[in-house]
């Protein structure tokens, strides 16, 4: 755009923002934010922010998040505090959850807890991940999975048991298990080495463990495994996903 003489506007640096955040380019994104937009004289708002937020909390860096919120002349709104304590959740970071919530503006605090279905912002930490669900295609099949947490750690691929037909769907009931690993598993072992496995995620981003878990599987299987969650494609080969660990 630069090269043709095009001058970036405000959309255009949310556009850029966000793909340094996917791509996990931190430096480059405070560099369009605090260099290039000053340049072209466009005063970053708060949905510019949120970008660098979202890049911060993509590529692991929490208390760096936390301190660009502290530090940012704007008022935060509830999605930026709920963003924030839910990648404190997933990340399993309770210390750093907690002082999140400890610091959340007495006329957001509420607000925020309303949005996460609580009482209590502290509460955030507590509340277990809710039932996923999510399809697998196979070469001719199509199955409706469904995790179910009993407290049992058990998981066999024997375990996994298909009901008759119902409108063309197959449904699918395993304990513990995320539905991604599910329908990986059955795929795995129903289907020929040679044809490329894929499975929605109905809900959710793919968690850590699952995607650190598919990438490993790719490699030892050979095989070429696609997954789309609630934000992207993740197509997992060699050991390698494309998203590059940052999603």
């Amino acid at each position: 755009m630069l090269e043709l003489g095009e001058d970036p506007n405000c959309v255009t640096f949310i556009g850029v923002l966000s793909a340094c955040g996917h791509v996990g380019l931190v430096e480059e994104g405070f560099y369009y934010l605090y260099e290039l937009m000053k340049q072209k004289g466009i005063k970053p708002g708060l949905e510019h922010y949120m970008c660098i937020i979202d890049m911060l909390i993509k590529a692991g860096q929490l208390n760096e998040a936390l301190s660009f919120i502290l530090s940012t002349p704007s008022k935060w709104d509830v999605f930026g505090w709920t963003t924030l304590l839910s990648a404190c959740r997933a990340h399993q970071n309770y210390s750093l959850g907690i002082r999140v919530a400890e610091l959340i503006p007495d006329d957001v605090a509420n607000k925020v807890s309303k949005s996460c279905g609580v009482t209590e912002v502290g509460e955030l930490m507590d509340i277990k991940e809710e039932r996923g669900g999510g399809w697998m295609e196979t070469e001719n099949d199509t199955f409706s999975l469904v995790s179910v947490d009993n407290g049992d750690p058990g998981f066999l691929f024997a375990d996994i048991k298909i009901p008759p037909d119902q409108d063309g769907m197959k449904g699918d009931n395993i304990d513990g298990y995320h539905s991604e690993e599910l329908g990986l598993a059955y795929a795995l072992s129903t289907t020929d080495k040679t044809i490329p496995i894929y499975i929605i995620k109905a809900s959710g981003k793919i968690s850590a463990a699952s995607h650190s878990l598919i990438k490993l599987i790719s490699k030892v299987t050979d095989r070429l495994i696609t997954v789309r969650d609630a934000y992207q494609f993740h197509t997992f080969q060699d050991g390698r996903c494309s998203c590059a660990d940052y999603w």
